[in-house]
């Protein structure tokens, strides 16, 4: 029997045809048997495992020995044992060899469908057979002469087409596949004209010309009906394309059936990899919904298949599926885990297209941290990837990501840059979904600039296209996009239009997200309107849409223009309610996050607290509004702090402060404490720009008493430029351009240069008004709680009416909150007993390019270290590798150098030291948050150490990270300061610390008054402030230790 069937073999065709299709099934064995080789190694406790085993084994042997029929009954003996004992990879094993059985004993034609059914029920198998095969199929349809003419040609007519879909040239591939499809129609073959089809669906789809790869795939779908054999494995694989097609056009609904019923076909027919792809893409489908946690539930189950089929390729995609949804939950140390798994995976099997993609959504994931020098170092790396491999479709989407980060950092110039770059590459590609993407971003960017012509062009552009590909969600995306256009222009009507065409293709497609989006922008229309109850329906059915879908940053969002509402129509309880309902929505949003995250998410809350003080204030409720002042600033820093303060068996750090908690705290610190709040325009609708209102300032005494002002801020003057700035912001920046904005060593300021008119005006705004509750002994201390651009004030520097400085009648010092104090007090408390070295530095040599040497710093630090009886180190014994080991043994650290503020990048902020083997000299933030300090005292003497980036956290930069590392005073600067006043300085300073014995504050205050004697103007001695603790030094406990022999 065996050798009729070879006779019959050889009868039909050739050798060659013989070795090639058993060159194909060695293949695929090989594929198989590698792909399984750690899933079969398991130990299973059913005895039936070892008899499956044994019976596949034999089959092997069987097929090997062209015994195909034997064969067939082992396998197929195997395969039921394998499919009651649930061994999934088993049963996967001996479905493939089952399906290798049969590509011996068919005709040439039906092997070939044979062959094609392997592909569609294995795509894993398909890719690699796309990667190493290539030489089989060009043999195999060489070698083809018993078959028609056309199948020949069709078969190789469709693997061009496949390689140029895989270079992207959509156009060519195009071309070939409709040429195979004339020729499939001519001899009217079902299967190859569902694959012609389904191909150049799949050429649409890439070009996002979603309305004609619906039809061809709906055309496939017909054609596959008719194939005689097998025809589940191409109906399922069409199934899942129309599905996935149905998810773009936005048919939510339509897309979930399809692919629901794609998933039940490949549990008939038992195809674990296609129901792995079907819940990849129903994890997708859910993802752009908004509805994560399905999504999660669809790609782990995605994830289980892979691994059990120890699908490589197909876990490392899922893994980064996986990384996206958590990306989306704001869950970014999961997002990264599972991303950086990713990305391993890909690098072990060599798939540079997968390892792109993976440093691509890593750069994602720091973008929306904020870490935008890291995101965009990762999506540079992803880029050089695209470039090298040819994959212009990614290099496409990546260029339009790294035009959001620019956007994201204020760059919009470079931004729209990027997104004109992502739009050439799409339009040479062809892919119309990508190009109207493009356009859009590219409006976005005008729209934040106010450019609106520009915004509503490229916005028109996107939409038209989006409307012919039958794009319906990006077509509601758009629509709200020209809507916003024209609501800032004042177009209310024709805004209210657009926003409700959006809402209906919205709702028709079943996307919530969005339909909450858009409910909230026709309130927000009624809202500037001033038709408040209407803007209240539609603000409160977008709360509950939110809240139905889980997405609580946006239900917070609506509560609070809910609160502003019902503030502006009058009804403050209400407005009371709904913003602090709003408030407790979002409070944990921060609990899981990691620290710089907290900031980040932390900024879109800030006007949620400043709108419940002004309700709280209108109420006459002041001291209730002090105590949501204290809750919405610094919520970052106080949970650090508290979390490094607490040992995790205590919780006695609450996590907002009471009234109460805030009058101890200004007896235990004896000290006045003065709490500033800036109230914006928040209630009224956004405009071109956000103005200031108010300014709320608490004053509260060592008594404990409490006094509330206020004082009005004028708007921005007409007649200056559109900086952006608001007024207080023009008035603080124009000052600090007066006080220096060089670095360390630049030339002297003279007296003629002080901004008197601008310091008297920051003192009638913010000290006035409180004058009299401040204490008349200068040396009682004020602590100042700024906020936002408050920060940057000169305090010391402001004078009053007669011409005397802040300083001369009072002693300074700063914390980003009042909860702050709390803590910094109690880290005060708990410097190590074993900190007892001094560690001072000055002008290391070489600094590292492009910085100057600073001659007055060495000085400066050979003057501190002799009276304190110790050495520094200076020149090339002032390294970052010998200072870095000394830093947490220090009691008490001066560092005398060049330091950066980077505001963008604020954890990038650094300090200057030389340059040794293995690193570049630069001390960062972030370097320095991750150290454990005992100092009592760090004295930053360089430039612009105390500026970072400035957000309802406070200033981030070097102060902050300083005070986290456990430092409880910290003494910066706020701009760029001479370096021999500031030498001066600094020996007074110590010298009053030292031996007189003064507390910090009056150490650093008699220090000013010493230096503005021989530097008068403020620039030169006002630079420095302190922040945190204020008490005496333990010079008692400082050992005397040589740093560095001179």
């Amino acid at each position: 029997m065996l050798d009729k069937i070879i006779r019959d073999i050889s009868i039909t065709t050739s050798t060659n045809l013989v070795t090639a299709i058993g060159n194909f099934g060695k293949f695929v064995s090989t594929i198989v048997s590698d792909s399984e080789t750690s899933s079969s190694s398991e130990e299973f406790s059913d005895p039936r495992q070892q008899e499956a085993k044994q019976l596949l084994e034999d089959g092997i042997v069987k097929l090997e020995n062209n015994h195909f029929r034997a064969a067939s009954q082992s396998l197929e003996a195997a395969l039921e044992i394998y499919r009651e004992i649930g061994d999934r990879a088993g049963e996967t094993k001996s479905s493939m060899y089952i399906m290798l059985v049969s590509l011996y004993v068919e005709e040439p034609r039906k092997q070939l469908e044979n062959i094609w059914s392997i592909i569609c029920l294995f795509p894993d198998i398909s890719s690699l057979l796309l990667k190493e095969g290539h030489h089989f199929f060009t043999e195999l349809s060489r070698i083809m002469p018993q078959l028609e003419k056309s199948e020949n040609e069709i078969f190789q007519l469709m693997q061009q087409g496949k390689e140029q879909l895989n270079l992207s040239k959509f156009i060519d591939a195009l071309k070939i596949f409709e040429q195979g499809l004339n020729i499939s129609l001519d001899i009217n073959h079902p299967m190859w004209i569902a694959i012609s089809f389904n191909n150049i669906g799949e050429i649409y789809r890439h070009q996002g010309q979603y309305l004609l790869a619906k039809y061809n795939f709906y055309q496939a779908r017909e054609s596959s009906e008719k194939i005689s054999k097998d025809r589940l494995f191409f109906e399922v694989m069409i199934q899942n394309n129309i599905g996935a097609i149905s998810y773009y056009l936005g048919e939510y609904s339509q897309a979930q059936k399809f692919l629901e019923e794609a998933l039940a076909i490949h549990r008939q027919i038992d195809n674990k990899a296609g129901e792995a792809l079907t819940f990849t893409n129903l994890g997708g489908l859910y993802d752009s919904q908004g509805d994560y946690f399905r999504a999660l539930e669809f790609h782990q189950q995605a994830l289980e298949i892979h691994r059990e089929l120890g699908d490589r390729f197909g876990e490392a995609t899922t893994l980064n599926n996986i990384g996206v949804v958590y990306n989306n939950l704001d869950d970014y140390e999961r997002a990264l885990a599972n991303q950086q798994q990713a990305l391993d995976i890909f690098q072990e099997i060599g798939n540079p297209v997968g390892k792109g993609r993976s440093l691509m959504n890593m750069g994602l994931v720091y973008q929306k941290q904020g870490k935008y020098s890291q995101a965009m170092a990762f999506l540079k790396k992803a880029d050089t990837i695209f470039q090298e491999i040819g994959d212009r479709a990614a290099q496409g989407m990546n260029f339009n990501n790294l035009g959001a980060l620019h956007s994201n950092l204020g760059q919009y110039n470079p931004a729209k840059d990027k997104f004109k770059q992502a739009l050439c590459i799409n339009e040479k590609i062809g892919d119309r979904a990508w190009i109207a993407i493009s356009f859009n971003n590219i409006g976005h960017a005008y729209l934040i600039q106010g450019q609106y012509d520009q915004a509503q062009d490229n916005f028109q552009k996107a939409l038209a296209i989006f409307q012919e590909l039958g794009y319906r969600s990006g077509e509601s995306g758009t629509l709200n996009n020209l809507g916003m256009v024209l609501l800032n222009q004042g177009e209310h009507t024709q805004a209210l239009d657009k926003f409700q065409q959006a809402l209906i293709i919205a709702q028709e497609i079943g996307n919530k997200s969005g339909e909450a989006n858009h409910l909230a922008n026709i309130g927000g229309v009624y809202y500037a309107l001033g038709e408040y109850l209407q803007a209240l329906q539609f603000y409160q059915q977008s709360a509950d849409i939110s809240k139905e879908i889980g997405a609580r940053l946006e239900e917070g969002i609506c509560l609070t223009n809910i609160g502003a509402a019902f503030f502006l129509a009058g009804n403050l309880p209400l407005a009371e309610q709904n913003l602090r309902k709003a408030v407790e929505i979002l409070k944990p949003l921060r609990s899981k996050l990691s620290d710089m995250d907290k900031v980040s998410i932390f900024q879109t809350q800030l006007s949620f607290y400043r709108g419940l003080q002004q309700v709280l204030v209108a109420q006459g409720k002041t001291d209730e509004a002090l105590e949501v002042a204290e809750a919405g600033r610094a919520r970052a820093f106080v949970d650090l702090l508290a979390e490094r303060l607490t040992s995790p068996s205590k919780t006695d750090i609450q996590p907002t402060i009471t009234l109460a908690e805030i009058k101890q705290i200004a007896k235990e610190q004896n000290a006045t404490l003065v709490e500033y709040s800036l109230m914006y325009d928040d209630f009224r609708f956004q405009s071109k720009q956000r103005q200031e209102l108010e300014l709320y300032i608490w004053v509260i005494k060592p008594t404990g008493d409490i006094t509330f002002c206020h004082q009005n801020l004028p708007p921005q003057p007409d007649s200056l430029p559109e900086s952006g700035y608001t007024f207080l912001q023009n008035l603080i920046t124009n000052t600090r351009r007066f006080m220096g904005v060089e670095g360390r060593g630049s030339e002297m300021a003279s007296s003629r240069d002080i901004p008197i008119k601008k310091l008297k005006k920051l003192h009638h705004l913010l000290i006035e008004p409180i004058a009299d509750l401040l204490p008349n002994d200068p040396n009682e201390r004020i602590i100042f709680m700024p906020q936002k651009e408050l920060f940057l004030v000169p305090f010391a520097a402001l004078l009053d009416k007669n011409g005397n400085y802040l300083i001369e009648k009072h002693t300074i010092l700063t914390a980003p909150a009042i909860q702050v104090l709390q803590l910094t007090h109690q880290q005060q408390q708990r410097v190590s007993e074993s900190a007892n070295n001094i560690l001072v530095v000055g002008n290391p040599s070489p600094m590292p390019e492009p910085l100057s040497a600073l001659p007055h710093s060495e000085q400066e630090a050979l003057n501190i270290a002799q009276m304190h009886n110790t050495q520094p180190l200076i020149g090339d014994c002032a390294t970052k590798a010998a200072i870095l080991p000394q830093l947490e043994r220090a009691r008490l650290i001066h560092l005398a150098t060049h330091g950066i503020a980077k505001e963008d990048s604020p954890l990038e902020s650094a300090i200057a030291f030389a340059p040794s083997v293995g690193d570049n000299g630069w001390l960062t933030a972030e370097e320095i948050f991750h150290l454990q300090l005992s100092a009592e005292l760090v004295v930053l003497s360089a430039c612009s150490t105390g500026k970072g980036k400035i957000t309802g956290d406070g200033v981030v930069g070097l102060s902050r990270s300083l005070i986290s590392a456990g430092v409880p005073s910290v003494i910066v600067s706020l701009w760029s300061v001479h370096d021999a006043s500031t030498a001066f300085l600094m020996t007074e300073f110590y010298r009053n610390l030292h031996q007189l014995k003064l507390d910090k504050a009056q150490a650093l205050r008699s220090a000013m008054l010493t230096t503005m004697q021989k530097y008068a103007n403020p620039k030169n001695w006002a630079a420095f402030i302190l922040i945190g603790e204020s008490g005496l030094m333990h010079d008692n406990r400082i050992n005397r230790v040589s740093c560095c022999n001179l």
